[in-house]
């Protein structure tokens, strides 16, 4: 079963919720190799720098505009997408990211 984390101090947005389509939600204490990352952008320090292994699985949202998306992409996060992402939307990206993941580290 595929997994994700909600990174926020904030509740988990009900259009963000990958629960929605099969997904588990995995919590603070969980091992959360091998799940994918949603991060708001509003609760993370734009200089703090996730670890590679996390960085590379981890979509940023809440993203601005165009400019920004590149620098959280150049930062080597996964994908970087606005508040009107939806919901099939991302858990496709998601599922993109998983497979790259997993596909690199099978190397």
């Amino acid at each position: 079963m595929l997994c994700f984390r909600w990174v926020s101090a904030r509740q988990l947005p009900p259009g963000f919720d990958l629960r929605a389509r099969g997904w588990r939600l995995r919590g603070g204490g969980d091992d959360d190799s091998g799940c994918a990352r949603l991060v708001d952008v509003r609760s993370v320090n734009p200089f703090y720098q996730l670890p590679p292994v996390r960085c590379d699985r981890s979509q940023v949202l809440g993203v601005g505009d165009s400019r920004q998306c590149a620098r959280w992409l150049m930062r080597g996060y996964g994908d970087a997408l606005s508040w009107n992402v939806g919901l099939e939307e991302l858990a496709l990206r998601a599922t993109r990211l998983l497979e790259r993941f997993s596909t690199v580290m099978n190397r």
